[in-house]
C-alpha cells in the first residue's frame, strides 16, 4: 500500500510589528495560511493531513475525515513506546497539542474538534494494535464513497 504523509508545518512569521494588528485580523491570516496550504495539497494530487482542521475545512463531501481518539492515560503511553520518550513527557506533549488542537478549531472555526459529525470515521487508537488502526482506516477509506 503506498502512503503519503504531508505535515503543513507553516508557521506564521515571527518577530515585531509596527502595531499590532487586531485579533480578528490574525485569525483571518493564520486561517488563510492553514487554508492555503490545505489547497496546494489538494492541487498536488491529496494525501494524508493532520490537523489544520482539514475536516472542517473541507466538510465531509471532501476527503475522508478521521479522528484517533483514547482515554488520555493509554494515550499517553501510546505515544511514549512510538516516539521512545517518558510517559511523563508524553503526557505533556499530549496535553499541549490537545490544547493548542481545541483552541485552534474553536477560535477559527467556531467547532469542536472533537465533534464526532465531522468525521467519517471515529477510532479509539489505543483499543487495538497500531498496524490495526491503519488497516482500518486504509480499508474504510477505500470503501468511502464521496456525496
Amino acid at each position: 500500500m503506498h502512503r503519503l504523509l504531508a505535515h503543513l508545518t507553516q508557521a506564521m512569521p515571527a518577530g515585531p510589528t509596527q502595531s499590532p494588528p487586531s485579533t480578528h485580523h490574525q485569525d483571518e491570516r493564520l486561517r488563510g495560511y492553514g487554508e492555503a496550504g490545505i489547497g496546494r495539497l489538494l492541487a498536488a494530487g491529496g494525501g494524508v493531513i493532520l490537523g489544520r482542521a482539514a475536516a472542517v475545512v473541507l466538510g465531509k463531501d471532501r476527503g475522508f475525515h478521521v479522528r484517533l481518539d483514547g482515554p488520555a492515560e493509554r494515550r499517553a503511553a501510546q505515544g511514549a513506546a512510538v516516539e521512545g520518550i517518558s510517559e511523563e513527557q508524553a503526557r505533556e506533549r499530549l496535553r499541549t497539542a490537545d490544547k493548542a488542537r481545541t483552541a485552534y478549531v474553536r477560535r477559527l472555526y467556531r467547532t469542536d474538534p472533537a465533534d464526532a459529525s465531522l468525521y467519517h470515521l471515529v477510532i479509539d487508537s489505543t483499543a487495538m494494535p497500531l498496524d490495526t488502526v491503519i488497516e482500518l482506516i486504509a480499508t474504510a477509506a477505500s470503501a468511502h464513497k464521496a456525496p
